[in-house]
């Protein structure tokens, strides 16, 4: 068959159907009687005709108001599915709602980066408040900063690696916070570890985690069960020049390092 004569097969196919639905409508009105299951399975150019026809009744002759019962289910029905969309088929519905999925994702994983980013500068800060205070010869109080600058720093880290929160956000533990990255560089360890050993030698009660803790020993001093106050391990008699000196590089080696993880991320 030709293709000039299988077009006009397809039109007469067409016609003939546009044909039979308009004289199944104009029967429908004549009856006032109407099957709105029979036009849900009709094609869409005849719900749309409907539609059109009785918005022409209304406008062209107001009298025949009455005529028009929008309550009818039938009449509903056509004013209401001649101007919606066809629903989408399952498998494009499918897709938008992945697409939506994904997009929602990426936002939220771009706000968690703004956030770890914020966080990391802050570290920054401090470290420079650690130097800043070293300088004018506050050396416990610089290995404070520098303790709290790499912590910041590695939350900012397990931040930005999405790591759950309730894991990290009670941690000071320099060590215990660097092991739940995703760090495969052993130089970070390493240094993690000198961070929070930092003058641990001149503490006596090193059995419970807290007291040993850097971020504990750099701003109190040990005591024993009967809260006997070890003057010896007071800050500022711990941390002089040299290990404050010690506390800033070993913590922007650290920051240098996070920052490498962060960009990775």
């Amino acid at each position: 068959m030709e293709k000039t004569q299988l077009l006009n097969k397809i039109f007469d196919s067409l016609v003939e159907d546009i044909q039979s639905e308009k004289e199944d409508l104009i029967m429908s009105i004549e009856k006032n009687k109407y099957n709105v299951e029979k036009y849900k399975k009709c094609s869409r150019i005849k719900t749309i005709v409907a539609h059109l026809f009785f918005m022409a009744i209304l406008k062209d002759s107001p009298s025949n108001a009455d005529f028009i019962n929008e309550k009818h289910p039938f009449i509903e029905y056509v004013r209401w599915n001649s101007v919606i969309v066809k629903p989408i088929d399952r498998g494009i519905t499918l897709f938008l709602k992945h697409a939506e999925k994904c997009l929602s994702q990426r936002v939220q994983l771009h706000e968690i980066k703004k956030q770890a980013k914020k966080l990391f500068w802050t570290s920054l800060d401090n470290l420079d408040a650690a130097k800043c205070l070293k300088y004018n010869n506050f050396f416990c109080q610089a290995v404070h900063y520098s303790q709290m600058a790499a912590e910041i720093g590695i939350k900012s880290v397990l931040k930005a690696q999405n790591i759950e929160h309730n894991l990290w956000k009670f941690e000071h533990s320099i060590i215990n916070l660097g092991n739940h990255t995703k760090c495969t560089n052993e130089s970070f360890f390493r240094l993690c570890k000198d961070l929070e050993n930092l003058g641990l030698n001149e503490w006596q009660n090193t059995m419970f985690e807290k007291s040993s803790t850097l971020s504990i020993r750099s701003r109190y001093c040990d005591y024993d069960e009967n809260a006997f106050l070890h003057v010896s391990t007071l800050p500022y008699k711990v941390f002089n020049s040299r290990l404050a000196k010690k506390a800033t590089i070993i913590c922007e080696k650290i920051l240098f390092l996070c920052e490498k993880m962060l960009e990775k991320n």
